[in-house]
């Protein structure tokens, strides 16, 4: 009779995600074995599991003699094996430098062909929750070879209190809310080898402070724009300060906000931008990109050769942004040792050439690629990512290394998605296509040109650099409400014919304001009704009104006034001046007209 010490393995990796394994020989013909696990999420972030194992002998020839639970990177607490009876007795061993817990049967055999061994196993464990600034996260294990399993059930029961789930992906096999708990479900199924993620909370806040070293190296007058922060359809900024403030900042087509300054000869200035973002699990009503912007993400560029032929025969068997992703986080290696400072951008055609050596840039520049490729509009954002990751938080404390992940135009949802193959490799399987954590936080931008806008960090003088990107988690400044500011002003000189005057509509922060509904009154007349799409914090925004006067002035107002908000401005016209000037003309005309017919009245008398 064969004694079979059975090997369950369950490996926890960077990000926290684990699998099971058999690693005995013809597992499936002599081992049936069955799990009910349950991992109860506790109000303090620690979770009780519990596996429930029912091991059925298929063979009159084979038992199981033994257990083992691999626990790499677990911390598990209060353990028992039991099987309701008796408790069993275990150990933790290590080897190969991963943990095992090892549970023997005491020399009492389960003998015989269908006969089962029903046992439990129990601890608490506190690596699997996470509470990151006002979200919390669970990190459920996978399964990694399901053929060892033939019946798998899953629940996870999460305390109410954590808030209402921002994501689960997988998707459950079916949810129950009760009293004070939410519980879902899965299946063999539903969970295959991915993990699964959930995070509770309504949003995650980071506050940050930037620092831009900016220089005028002429002996003129220049202008520079600097990119700060924007709005996404899956994160909100709040400016506390912006110092100096800048003439104007503006709204490129591909979202950035560029911040205006104007320097004079030689000057060099500190710009100190500080603020908070509120980065959303679900998107929210946020501005469509142009059907020209659009186009212009579907072409090559730089780092981007989505027309090389090499790019397009891997893209012909590509059919989706999944299959594009996949393909990514499968055939390259992220190359730790590559990740420093000023770090030479390889492009996708490089990495192709060289894919062990991929940082985030060649994982973001090929995924980029493939979709161009497909006709897809795709691309780059750069910007701060919170991890745990030891290679890289030391790295990220003392430099501004910055993070880059590809986003495309879900043109169902009508929003661009952010995924990162970058992640997706370097966690062992976690699924970043699905859905996109709470943890990453947009700086810039980069659909039509493959470098520029340059991101915060990037403004550096000197040969020894500070840090200038500081970002940690945060709460909600008190003030978060923006409204429009407005000035009228008269532009022609000369008030004839026609007479121009510029609207200008000013946002004094600290926050962008969209779609702001604005009318433009003719003394108490409404004329016109339209709609500020966007103004970004301390932006302005700039409508032209041309006035035709009309014969004698009989078509102009006498005021001109705009209604945005609850906001009222208004200024007088010339008609008035313009009237009284013609009245004038008119009369001196008369008075000259008279004297004339007077004079030769009294010529013709004479003669």
């Amino acid at each position: 009779m064969n004694k079979l010490k059975l090997n369950l393995l369950v490996g926890l990796l960077v990000m926290g995600m684990f699998g099971l394994k058999g690693t005995v020989n013809a597992l499936d013909n002599e081992m049936g074995v069955d799990l009910d696990v349950t991992y109860e999420v506790m109000t303090d972030g620690k979770t009780k599991v519990k596996y429930e194992v029912s091991l059925m002998n298929k063979t009159t020839e084979s038992y199981a003699s033994g257990f083992e639970l691999m626990l790499t990177g677990m911390h598990p607490e209060k353990i028992r094996a039991y099987d309701g009876t008796h408790d069993f007795n275990y150990e933790i061993v290590e080897v190969e430098g991963k943990k095992r817990l090892v549970v023997g049967f005491d020399g009492n055999p389960v003998v015989g062909k269908g006969r089962e061994r029903e046992f439990e196993i129990d601890f608490v464990d506190g690596s699997l929750v996470e509470r990151t600034g006002e979200v919390w996260e669970v990190t459920i294990p996978g399964i990694a070879e399901v053929g060892v399993v033939e019946s798998y059930n899953l629940e996870i029961e999460v305390p109410k209190e954590f808030g209402n789930l921002a994501y689960l992906a997988p998707d459950p096999l079916s949810k129950v809310e009760s009293e004070k708990s939410w519980h879902y479900f899965y299946g063999l199924s539903e969970m295959g080898e991915s993990s699964i993620m959930a995070a509770f909370g309504e949003f995650q806040v980071f506050s940050f402070e930037l620092l831009y070293h900016l220089e005028n190296p002429i002996n003129d007058e220049s202008e520079i724009e600097v990119a700060i922060p924007p709005d996404t359809a899956f994160q909100k900024v709040i400016y506390q300060k912006l110092d100096p403030m800048p003439v104007d900042v503006r709204q490129d087509t591909d979202g950035n906000w560029l911040a205006k300054y104007v320097l004079l000869p030689r000057q060099r200035v500190d710009l100190s931008v500080v603020g908070s973002v509120q980065i959303y699990a679900k998107p929210r009503e946020f501005i469509k990109p142009s059907l020209d912007s659009l186009q212009k993400n579907i072409l090559p560029a730089e780092f981007w050769q989505s027309d090389d032929q090499e790019i397009l025969t891997i893209a012909s068997g590509l059919h989706s942004p999944q299959e594009i992703y996949d393909y990514v986080v499968e055939n390259l290696a992220y190359d730790y040792d590559r990740v420093k400072p000023n770090n030479r951008r390889q492009s996708a055609l490089g990495v192709l050439g060289n894919p062990q050596s991929a940082t985030c840039m060649e994982f973001t520049d090929l995924f980029i690629s493939l979709a161009r490729a497909k006709g897809i509009p795709a691309r780059e954002v750069n910007g701060y990512v919170y991890t745990e990751n030891p290679e890289l938080q030391p790295l990220s404390l003392v430099a501004d290394v910055l993070h880059s992940w590809p986003e495309y135009w879900d043109s169902e949802k009508m929003i661009w998605r952010g995924v990162d193959p970058t992640w997706g490799n370097t966690t062992g399987g976690v699924d970043f296509f699905s859905k996109l954590d709470l943890r990453h936080f947009v700086f810039v931008i980069h659909g039509e040109s493959a470098e520029k806008p340059y991101p915060p960090g990037s403004y550096k003088l000197g040969p020894n650099p500070q840090k200038d990107v500081l970002v940690q988690f945060g709460k909600l400044p008190e003030e978060r409400n923006s409204k429009l500011s407005a000035k009228i002003e008269k532009k022609s000189k000369f008030p004839i014919g026609s007479v121009n005057y510029e609207l200008n509509f000013y946002n004094s922060g600290p926050v962008a304001i969209y779609n702001a509904p604005t009318s433009l009154m003719f003394d108490d007349k409404e004329v016109e009704k339209f709609s500020i799409e966007t103004v970004p914090p301390f932006g302005t925004y700039t409508k032209t009104v041309k006035i035709r006067a009309g014969f004698l002035g009989v078509n102009m107002p006498m005021r001109i006034s705009v209604i945005v908000g609850d906001e009222l401005v208004g200024i007088s016209t010339d008609k008035e001046i313009i009237l009284v000037s013609i009245l004038v003309v008119v009369l001196v005309l008369i008075f000259a007209i008279a004297a004339h017919a007077v004079k030769r009245y009294r010529h013709a008398r004479k003669h």
